[in-house]
Formats: C-alpha cells, structure tokens, sequence
C-alpha cells in the first residue's frame, strides 16, 4: 500500500488552507503600519500649516507617556508651536524619550529654551536646545 492512499482525501486540502493563511497573516503583520503620534492615530493632522521658516526644539528625558498635545501645550506658553514630534520606536510604536518642537518665531524658542532646560515635566527634567540639523544618511538595510 502506497503512503499517500492512507492519507484522508481532506488532509491536503487542510495543510495547503494553513500553508495559504500562514502567508496571508504574515503578509499582514510585515505591512502593518504603527502610527506614528497619537494624532495621527485619531485621523488628526500633525501639524499646523504655518507660512515660513521654523526653529526646531530638541526635548530629551522625556516621560515615555508623554502626548504631542500635552508637550504642545507646554510649550504654546511662550509662543506659536508649527509641529511636534516624539520619536517613536519603528516597529512597537512606545515613545524613545525624546521630541522636536517647531516654532514659528525665534524669539519664542530661544524663550522656551531658556525656560525649560532642566524644568521639570511628569517628575523628569527635561533636557531643552535648539535641535541640530544633521546629514541625511542612506538607508542601512
């Protein structure tokens, strides 16, 4: 008797169904998408449109369950905010600690600069410069 006649007539239908959902559940979890702020998560846009040039905030040591708007917010205090922008881990999305601010006037940010270096937000100081510009690199693969 050969193998393959003691083998039920469904058992290769049932191993290629598994083999094609295996596929289809990887090819969905590798194009999953993670957003990227929590605005973006509710359908909000990022930023505010402004006209002109903006000066960018670096924000270290910041809690990891800081929002965009909660950082925002802290920042409005000393003038218009264009964007911000914590970094996020690429693939669970969990904040890496640290944020860009843009503002559109320079006065406002070198004020916000001055006045939150080492403030404390959410029981951490807060670590506040003006954001250094840094070559593009290529991509790393």
């Amino acid at each position: 008797m050969h193998i393959l006649q003691s083998i039920p007539d469904y058992v290769p239908l049932a191993l290629a169904l598994c083999g094609f959902l295996a596929w289809f559940i990887v090819g969905i979890v590798a194009g999953q998408r993670v957003p990227k702020s929590d605005d973006e998560k509710q359908g909000k846009p990022q930023q505010k449109q402004s006209s002109g040039r903006t000066f960018d905030i670096y924000v270290g040591n910041l809690a990891y369950n800081m929002r965009e708007r909660e950082l925002a917010q802290t920042f409005e205090k000393y003038g218009e905010v264009t964007s911000v922008r914590i970094i996020r881990h690429k693939l669970s999305g969990k904040s890496k600690g640290f944020a860009f601010v843009s503002m559109s006037d320079r006065d406002a940010s070198i004020a916000a600069i001055k006045a939150m270096d080492g403030s404390e937000v959410h029981e951490r100081k807060l670590v506040v410069h003006e954001a250094k510009s840094r070559p593009r690199r290529a991509n790393r693969h």
